[in-house]
């Protein structure tokens, strides 16, 4: 991801949206008709008989993406890989800032996608058959209704308002989960997380590409690179929870994080206010 900015600057969006759309559709292919572990993408490294070769393989790739990015940067006059890489990313404390964002939101969605079934189940066995409703209505408010409307609000409120907004949405919903209070408001509580979470990401992004002083593509790089920062811990850490103690817990912990969140962009947010087309930030 942290990759997208440069490669879209070099050979523009639209080959790049196209080339990696096709590319996309193929992998999706082969890993919807795989037949063995070994032909999925990451289960090399599980059913592998040598897993030093899946890393060594793993390695000699990121190795050889290296060089050949530093190559294309050397050819556009770049004197050293260091310079390229302070023209490709950007440390300011705002990006890095919109990244934890970035990373908490897609934490929270994919908390709330593959936790629902298994929580819905546990606390109303007897509708375990319909258990899926919880992602199902997460999925109809978070795409169908925000994010695919997310331009529609933004014309009405700043970027960071929404966001404020969204993360305290964000965590209701998941308090009313961690609730318990009965199957009905779960689902109520994932529709709700859903709602609250559908901005989030893009109002972010357009935060971090309106940056002052720095190009588009090096803020939606690097707030993409910082979202690792909680997006990867966060799913290891609401396991942990809730192998430790409940998975009730575990969703009321997404909670506190959220609504800390929200109060941390209420009171720390980074300049940009509202994505116009003019570009005022």
């Amino acid at each position: 991801m942290s990759a997208g900015g440069a490669l879209a600057h070099r050979f523009a969006v639209r080959r790049v949206m196209a080339i990696g759309a096709i590319a996309f559709g193929a992998a999706l292919f082969v890993l919807l008709d795989a037949w063995t572990g070994v032909a999925v993408a990451g289960g090399l490294i599980v059913a592998g008989a040598a897993p030093w070769a899946s890393r060594l393989g793993a390695a000699t790739g990121l190795a050889t993406a290296g060089l050949a990015y530093g190559g294309g940067a050397r050819s556009e006059g770049a004197a050293t890989p260091a310079a390229a890489l302070a023209r490709g990313l950007s440390f300011t404390p705002a990006l890095i800032g919109l990244g934890i964002v970035i990373g908490l939101s897609v934490a929270a969605e994919t908390a709330a996608s593959l936790w629902s079934t298994l929580l819905l189940r546990a606390e109303a066995p007897r509708l375990a058959a319909i258990a899926g409703l919880g992602a199902a209505f997460f999925a109809i408010c978070h795409q169908a209704t925000l994010r695919f409307n997310a331009d529609f609000i933004r014309l009405r409120f700043s970027d960071q308002r929404i966001i404020v907004g969204s993360f305290a949405l964000a965590a209701g919903g998941f308090a009313v989960v961690a609730a318990k209070g009965g199957f009905v408001a779960s689902v109520a509580g994932f529709a709700l997380i859903g709602v609250g979470t559908g901005a989030i990401v893009p109002c972010s992004f357009a935060l971090a590409a309106l940056r002052t002083g720095i190009q588009p593509a090096v803020g939606l790089s690097s707030a993409s690179l910082f979202s690792a920062l909680t997006r990867l811990p966060a799913p290891l850490a609401i396991g942990a929870i809730a192998q430790s103690f409940s998975l009730p817990l575990a969703i009321a912990a997404f909670a506190v994080a959220l609504a800390t969140a929200s109060g941390s962009m209420a009171a720390f947010a980074p300049s940009g206010g509202r994505a116009r087309a003019a570009g005022k930030v």
